[in-house]
């Protein structure tokens, strides 16, 4: 039996279920697993070799089996009596929060993300970081799957969130008291802080619909006409890491290579976390940046769009004479997946193979990334066009927004798409473009972003493929591409 390392929880035992009545307003619980707990033993399943010292014995498995496909709701259970919303939200940096609810009664709270990702990535991390509040140590479940309430969904695709930001406000009579009393009306808060030398606060609720009913007052209320207000960034969202000696390094050199079975260094040997494509990663998963070299100088962007698959980006710094480019993921898991991709299997353009590293991460703006989770992309769709419509006068009207790196058009579905190299220059695109009098009358909305689609094999697993495949069988239909 391999001794266990003191320092960490005693991994691979099994912890009872935890029970819930299945007849609340949140629906069927499935059984609660206990964090550092019911976890398979990965090195049975590599042939018996043994654990690496200073790893733990047992690593999550693939998928856990209580998981609610599509669950964006987690049950944390074992709440003390007294705890606060926010003694629970200060345990959250995986993604933008919906609502927090609290059943102080039944000792369990609700958390609703706004997204199935962001409810994945919270839960899989606290295997290996344990969620203690006032000495009970917290247990995870998955709630019951539910969509995203349609007012709420609406109100996140112009940039809702959590948090309301008041600006140029007197901070001298504007404390954090007073705003929590005033604001009190319109739900639970969360908190509120002030910042008395920008003269402006933010107001955390502990759900998104009081935070749009509070900003529906507020821009209609004669009292706030000559001060700002507006949605500031869930502080649930990831938070980039790493000491000052790498940030200073980061601001010297606009990229760092990483060896792709190497951690980095400020990832210790306890520090490895979960990762839905199969790969030991560090804590550090905010990493959203990929730096390209190698590439061949007679291409375009459009070309290297054209390789790059496995995740949507937020946007493409592309510099033709030095061969190279930064993408930035929306996701950083998918921008690690495709790292790991380029690395083990190798990605080539033009018979050239690029090269590929980890860059300065890039800190997505709030609006932008609430945006991208309810739809939006680089990706411009223009349905319902004329045959006669100048795909070069498209370029030309829509270049005012921002650098377009593609314009696509598909006659037989009577529509156009333009891909932006930047997604809030897309956002802007559709949300101006409709009232302009030459498109006003067309149906102008977000399509797919195809670097978003499922990386393409490799000549080796073609091969593979088709050494599998039966003879004669040549019948599959092909499909019609239709994301621009």
């Amino acid at each position: 039996m391999t001794p266990q390392n003191p320092m960490m929880p005693p991994y691979g035992q099994m912890a009872s279920g935890v029970g819930y009545n299945p007849q609340n307003m949140y629906g069927n619980m499935a059984a609660a697993a206990a964090s550092g707990y019911g976890m398979s033993n990965l090195f049975g399943q590599m042939g018996g070799q043994m654990p690496m010292p200073g790893y733990p014995s047992s690593f999550p498995p693939a998928m856990d089996p209580n998981e609610q496909e599509g669950s964006r709701t987690i049950y944390i259970g074992n709440i003390p009596e007294t705890v606060t919303a926010t003694e629970i939200l200060n345990h959250v940096r995986s993604g933008p929060v919906e609502a927090l609810r609290i059943l102080r009664e039944k000792s369990c709270a609700f958390l609703a993300f706004m997204d199935a990702a962001s409810a994945r990535l919270f839960y899989h991390q606290h295997p290996w970081q344990r969620l203690v509040i006032k000495d009970n140590e917290l247990k995870l479940g998955w709630g019951k799957p539910s969509a995203l309430p349609s007012a709420v969904s609406k109100a996140a695709q112009q940039g809702a969130t959590r948090n309301v930001y008041l600006g140029n406000i007197d901070t001298q009579t504007m404390t954090p008291q007073s705003l929590e009393t005033d604001f009190a009306q319109y739900g639970e808060i969360d908190r509120v802080r002030v910042l008395a030398e920008r003269k402006c606060a933010f107001v955390h609720f502990t759900t998104v619909s009081a935070a749009v009913k509070c900003m529906e007052r507020l821009q209609g209320s004669p009292e706030w006409k000559d001060r700002r207000v507006g949605y500031g960034r869930d502080r649930c969202m990831p938070k980039s890491g790493g000491d000052a000696q790498q940030q200073q390094q980061q601001q010297q050199y606009p990229f760092n290579f990483q060896h792709p079975m190497r951690p980095s260094s400020s990832a210790s040997s306890s520090s490895f976390g979960f990762d839905p494509y199969g790969m030991m990663m560090s804590s550090d998963d905010t990493q959203n940046t990929l730096y390209i070299g190698n590439i061949p100088r007679d291409c375009s962007v459009e070309d290297l769009c054209n390789t790059i698959r496995g995740g949507a980006l937020f946007q493409v710094k592309f510099i033709p004479d030095k061969g190279i480019a930064f993408l930035t993921f929306l996701d950083p898991l998918a921008a690690r997946h495709v790292h790991h991709t380029m690395e083990t299997q190798g990605l080539t353009l033009r018979s050239r193979r690029l090269r590929c590293g980890w860059a300065k991460s890039v800190v997505i703006p709030a609006q932008a990334a609430t945006a991208a989770r309810n739809g939006a992309s680089r990706n411009v769709y223009i349905g319902g066009i004329e045959n006669d419509l100048d795909l070069e006068q498209v370029r030309q009207d829509f270049s005012v927004y921002g650098e377009v790196e593609q314009i696509n058009r598909l006659e037989a579905k009577n529509c156009v798409f333009v891909n932006f190299l930047n997604l809030t220059n897309a956002m802007r695109a559709v949300n101006e473009a409709k009232h302009t009098e030459r498109y006003k009358d067309y149906k102008i909305s977000f399509g797919k972003d195809r670097c978003a689609n499922p990386q393409k094999p490799s000549q080796q697993q073609q091969h593979q493929q088709q050494q599998q495949q039966p003879k004669h069988d040549d019948q599959g239909d092909k499909k019609t591409k239709t994301d621009g």
